[in-house]
Order: structure tokens, then sequence, then C-alpha cells
């Protein structure tokens, strides 16, 4: 591996090798990360799997005519409501979401922070969000309508816990995202660790987050690397944030446009729907992690209690 060309590298992490075929997740199932520490736990399969199951949710997920309906290779039926919890600042668990490199499954926990997002006043388009499992990789996929179009989707502790326990792990996670275009952006602190933004991708790191130029318009992973990058967070707690950058946000645009305050009105009168999707860590199944062998001890019992650890 040490031989292999370094792409990025942040302390002791390197991004390696020579990225695949572009236009899918082939683009990254090429590289590598490197320079973990033996004994670190690194999360691997992140998803939504047949024995996962949703606590904290609030009930059965409904998409109304005034919104963009999900991918039509998913099942809203396997999709949940959290717009309450989202709203009121509470946390959601998704069981069995992730393994680490020992087979121990472990559960994610997500705590949102959006209280102060807006209600619609509009029937066919209420503030509404959903989770469920993307069809077509399993990962874990956010839809947000109404207020949340007119706000970020805000995730302010990002976890996880060996299943059955309530203790916060400290984790490595990476997450691969795609079709990130017309001034959409991540803030997070998943990037932590080590972040690779492709030269071509489109997309900008300023420090502060992932912006992309309001002019990209992408088709998710078949544009890959456009609209694409790679973050690894080393950590306990993260953080997520997804939206509009400011200028290209609904709200601000058409009030710059209009010079109302009614963004909602608007909207219906065009009969436009709302509506963004995101998948939280991107697809599992993209860049490796070497993980570095812990040496296996054998332990050897004499006499008088004397115990020698043999390596």
């Amino acid at each position: 591996m040490n031989s292999q060309p370094v792409i990025s590298q942040n302390g002791n992490l390197k991004l390696v090798g020579v990225p695949g075929s572009t236009g899918s997740t082939a683009y990254y199932q090429a590289l590598n990360v490197i320079g973990l520490t033996p004994g670190d736990v690194v999360m691997q399969n992140i998803g939504w799997h047949s024995n996962s199951t949703l606590i904290g949710g609030n009930g059965t997920a409904v998409v109304y005519s005034g919104q963009m309906s999900v991918d039509s290779s998913d099942n809203l039926g396997s999709f949940y409501n959290i717009t309450d919890t989202a709203r009121s600042n509470g946390t959601i668990t998704i069981t069995n979401a992730s393994t680490d490199q020992y087979g121990r499954s472990y559960d994610l926990h997500l705590t949102f922070n959006n209280s102060g997002t807006p209600d619609t006043g509009n029937s066919n388009d209420p503030t509404n969000l959903i989770i469920g499992p993307s069809g077509v990789d399993g990962s874990i996929e956010l839809d947000a309508y109404g207020g949340f179009h007119f706000s970020n989707v805000n995730i302010s502790d990002v976890y996880f816990t060996q299943h059955g326990s309530s203790n916060a792990a400290n984790v490595t996670v990476i997450s691969t995202f795609g079709d990130l275009d017309s001034n959409q952006f991540i803030k997070t602190s998943l990037g932590d660790g080590l972040s690779w933004v492709p030269s071509q991708s489109g997309v900008t790191d300023n420090g502060g987050g992932y912006f992309s130029a309001p002019t990209n318009a992408f088709d998710g992973y078949n544009s890959t690397p456009q609209g694409t990058l790679l973050l690894v967070g080393q950590g306990s707690h993260f953080n997520f944030t997804f939206g509009w950058d400011v200028n290209d946000n609904p709200k601000s645009m058409y009030h710059f446009i209009h010079n109302t305050k009614d963004p909602f009105a608007y909207y219906g009168q065009k009969n436009q729907e709302t509506g963004y999707q995101f998948n939280l860590f991107g697809p599992s199944a993209t860049t490796k992690v070497v993980i570095p062998p812990v040496r296996a001890t054998t332990v050897t019992h004499y006499n008088h209690d004397v115990t020698l650890i043999c390596y």
C-alpha cells in the first residue's frame, strides 16, 4: 500500500491509489485509506439492513401532492416520518446500522436541531421529513419537503453505539457523498480525519463546508467524480448539515426576485413541487479502509500464579 500514490493526507491518515472508472462508485472503489492505528474501530457497511428498525419516528411516511415523489427505485412503504422528532430537536435510532471489523453490530443515533423549521400553511405541501433505505444501495436516505425546502436539515449529533449499549463508541467512519449540485452544500465534522474533493467534482472545500456551484446539474453517482467527495471521520460524536447556499436558497431567491415574505404562497401558485434528497454516509461499498491487525496474544499460566503474556 505504501507504494501507491498518495492522493490526500492528514497526519498519519492517507488516501492512496489511482481512481477507477468514472461514472460510478468504481471511481472510489479503487482507493484505500491507510494509516489507522491497530485497534481502531472501523464502521463497515453503514446502511439500512434487513434487521434494522427505527426508534423515535412519527409513523409511516407520506409524500403529498405538492412534493416530489421519492426515487422510482425506492419503496415509500419502507420509509418513516420523522418531521415532529426533527422539529422538536429529538433523536432517532436506526438499529443494526453497521458492523465493525470484528463483526459487532452498532446502532446509529441522529439528534436533530430543526426547531426553527417553519410550517408552510399548505396542506398539499406541509413541512415533511422522511427517512428510509435507498432502493439503489440500501444507504440511509432522507427526503425533505415543505418548510425543510426553505431551511437546512441540521443533525447536531451523529454517533454510534454497540447494539444494546448506550455509550457512544469511538469509531472511524468513511463517507462518499454524491449528487451535490445547484448550490447545495454539506457542513460536517465527518471529514475531520481526512477529506478529498476530486478536482473534476465541481465541489469546493472552503474550510467551512463543501459547496457546489449554482450551474452544476449532476446525475447522482452516474456523474462521478462530478458532485462527489470522500470524507473520513474519527471520533465518538459528529455533526452534519445539508442545504442550499444562502445565495441560492429558494426562500432567499424568491425574496430577491419578488420582494415578498411568503415564498410558500408563490410555490403553491406556481404548482412547483418542493423536495430534496441526500444519503447520509453515501453507499457503503466504496473506498476500502486498510485496518492494521492487532497482534494476537496467548496467555500461559504457571505455578504460583505467574502469568506470561506471549506475543
